[in-house]
């Protein structure tokens, strides 16, 4: 693809790239700019929108565009409440010793699938093999009657470590939510690191980004 092409004439090799550090100030900056033409999965509307009003100041936040920028987050809101909350200009609407150290890094909103599966083991004190199957429920989408049959068990949980009923309420129903939308870690993680390695190049060495993104495309036209 166009990194492929851009390494081979900066004279780089992929490992160079698993080795750069993900705190460089001027690729930040690029996202910041929202600069992102061209960026890999950052060029689309919706991913451009995000990136625009939250302004990413570190590499967890640029990964945490590819799960906010969704029609799920987007129509819950959980988008805007994120980008509220790092302006300061609100306090996160969930908000628990037991869930904050889970949504601390996510600034309190539930976005990530391995967040719900630790909300079920630590809050419900489900069982690996009954937080296993909420992971089936998530990924295979089979939606949202089925998950609620479970709320019985994390209620009886939660209410065992003392958590009000209206609390427990809330943060299931922030599940169900987020259950119905949320990427894995591994896979924004994945997309953030290419997103980088791709706004790197334009900001380090922009000729030979267009170069290799305009050579794409002209090889994707002979292939068509």
């Amino acid at each position: 693809g166009m990194i492929r092409i851009a390494l081979e004439w900066i004279g780089m090799t992929l490992q160079d790239f698993y080795d750069m550090p993900l705190d460089d100030e001027a690729t930040i900056q690029g996202f910041r700019d929202n600069d992102c033409i061209g960026i890999f999965q950052f060029d689309g509307w919706a991913m451009r929108s995000v990136n625009s009003s939250l302004k990413p100041d570190n590499f967890d936040e640029i990964a945490a565009v590819n799960a906010l920028a969704r029609p799920g987050p987007l129509h819950s809101n959980a988008s805007g409440e994120y980008v509220e909350v790092k302006r300061g200009q609100k306090e996160p609407s969930l908000s628990h010793p037991m869930l904050d150290p889970i949504v601390s890094s996510t600034l309190g909103q539930i976005i990530y699938q391995e967040q719900i599966l630790r909300i079920v083991r630590e809050i419900g004190d489900f069982t690996w093999t009954h937080a296993s199957y909420i992971r089936k429920i998530i990924s295979r989408k089979i939606g949202e009657q089925e998950f609620n049959r479970q709320k019985g068990t994390f209620s009886e949980g939660a209410l065992n470590k003392w958590m009000d009923q209206e609390t427990i309420d809330k943060i299931w129903g922030a599940c169900i939510t987020a259950g119905g939308y949320a990427f894995n870690v591994p896979h924004c993680i994945s997309y953030g690191m290419l997103g980088y390695w791709t706004m790197w190049i334009k900001v380090h060495y922009p000729r030979e980004f267009f170069a290799s993104a305009l050579r794409k495309l002209a090889d994707e036209k002979i292939m068509s």
